[in-house]
């Protein structure tokens, strides 16, 4: 068993180094040199009212953008923000800070403001390890000498009925899961298990398949007793081969390198946890990998990243924020929409004269489809595709033209938004798992008025609506 770091050894235990202090109007060149001949890794411009650090890379930087070496210092630095640490803060805390805002030096400031020295994330490397190789590792308590026996699945394994397969979001429940969490963007969340629709016959018990520090195995779903879990089913992709490629790596190592250096190594005979999701959309020829990538920049920070040599590295929070999971923090539970139950309720919110019908709408550029679904579905469902192009060309306005003109304005529509950027849903599928979809609507109608009215924000990011209307 590897010795267990203290990770709550406070700084005021570790021993600095020393802080170079340079005067603001210093040119680059002489800050420089001062640097050098000091053998530090960074120094400290003395700012009114507070610090700033420039540190080698950020020489480097300098350098490569052809900055003039005799540039005052400050004038090359700008409003640089400090992050900083105290005496009294812990290597716990201070790695969380440097990890999740993508530094590697954390001064240290007295109470009164006085900079005392700083440390280096090279400095804690023991417990930096010890927290990132634990991503995705439920069996912390083992590692530190209390072994945990609890049984595992070796019994037949048969499919569920009526099942799609899905990915499984857990929640941040302990102190270990919550620095995860701080490190990867702050949703709520630090592990991810796939679901097969796999039950063993003997107990009846439902699976998943995940990778932990035992490497990646077969478990059941209530392994985590009460820990919260959010269930994505992965409606629109194709499930065989999603799952022959998570089945594939049952047995594999679980890779500690990935895991400290967040998605650098991505190596094809190990795994992570949000690994056996990202390799087996790509493996099943899923385009969710990459539009996850392209929206990177609206989701949390260090939740998504893009190696400069092309690998990448997906936490659990990127994948709750993509698929549009509820943050943590508000009321616990597995369930993401409303119980069939309230069905009834909300159709009496539109209803009309005449009986319910559902229609399905299809928006591209300027073209704008509205079809009438034949009733012969209990859940009036209709499907709402609205692409970028179709918010740019003022696709808001024609839609309400088109429905008030095709559909009269006598009566209300409703939607809501359906969290899977899949793209369009056809009408087979739509009568396939209507039941399903429909117990995986997050807030419907919290995003409409009375009147027709589509939050475009959040269609446009590629996201299905759903719209009822009362005919």
């Amino acid at each position: 068993m590897s010795e267990i770091p203290n990770l709550s050894r406070r700084l005021y235990e570790i021993e600095t180094h020393r802080a170079v202090v340079v005067a603001d109007n210093i040119s680059i060149l002489d800050a420089a040199k001062d640097l050098e001949k000091v053998g530090s890794e960074a120094v400290f411009v003395r700012l009114p009212g507070r610090y700033s650090i420039v540190t080698k890379n950020d020489f480097a930087r300098m350098t490569r953008k052809n900055i003039s070496p005799s540039t005052s210092i400050s004038n090359a630095i700008g409003e640089k923000m400090l992050i900083a640490g105290t005496l009294n803060e812990s290597v716990t805390d201070a790695i969380v800070k440097m990890l999740s805002n993508s530094v590697k030096h954390l001064p240290i400031i007295s109470a009164e403001g006085r900079l005392l020295g700083y440390i280096t994330i090279n400095d804690v490397s023991k417990e930096r390890d010890f927290i990132l190789g634990n991503m995705c590792s439920y069996n912390l308590l083992e590692r530190q000498g209390r072994k945990i026996e609890e049984p595992m699945p070796t019994g037949t394994i048969q499919q569920a009925e009526n099942c799609e397969c899905a990915i499984l979001i857990f929640e941040a429940s302990d102190e270990l899961g919550r620095i995860i969490d701080k490190i990867t963007g702050g949703y709520g969340y630090s592990h991810i298990a796939i679901d097969c629709c796999e039950v063993e016959k003997e107990t009846g018990k439902r699976l998943m398949i995940e990778a932990t520090s035992n490497g990646v195995e077969r478990s059941y779903q209530d392994r985590y007793g009460s820990r919260a879990v959010e269930r994505v089913p992965l409606l629109g992709i194709d499930c065989k081969k999603f799952c022959d490629s998570v089945k594939s790596k049952i047995g594999q190592q679980y890779d500690i390198t990935e895991a400290i250096t967040l998605g650098l190594v991505d190596a094809d005979d190990k795994q992570i946890c949000s690994g056996l999701a990202k390799n087996g959309l790509k493996d099943a020829g899923s385009s969710i990998i990459e539009e996850i990538i392209r929206r990177r920049g609206s989701l949390g920070k260090n939740s998504v990243i893009v190696h400069p040599d092309g690998k990448v590295f997906i936490s659990p929070n990127g994948f709750a924020e993509f698929f549009g999971v509820p943050r943590r923090g508000g009321p616990s539970g597995t369930e993401l929409v409303p119980d069939l139950s309230r069905l009834g309720n909300i159709l009496e919110k539109f209803r009309c004269k005449s009986q319910t019908a559902c229609y399905r709408i299809e928006i591209r550029a300027e073209n704008i489809q509205i079809t009438n679904i034949k009733q012969d579905a209990q859940i009036p469902l209709g499907c709402l595709l609205i692409t970028d192009s179709a918010i740019k060309n003022g696709a808001a306005e024609k839609i309400k033209e088109k429905v008030n003109t095709d559909l009269g304005q006598d009566c209300p529509v409703g939607c809501g938004c359906l969290s899977m950027p899949f793209g369009p849903i056809t009408l087979a599928h739509y009568r396939e798992h209507k039941k399903l979809m429909f117990e995986h609507i997050t807030g419907l109608y919290n995003l409409c008025e009375v009147e027709f009215d589509i939050d475009f924000d959040i269609v446009a990011k590629g996201f299905l609506g759903i719209c009822i209307r009362s005919d």
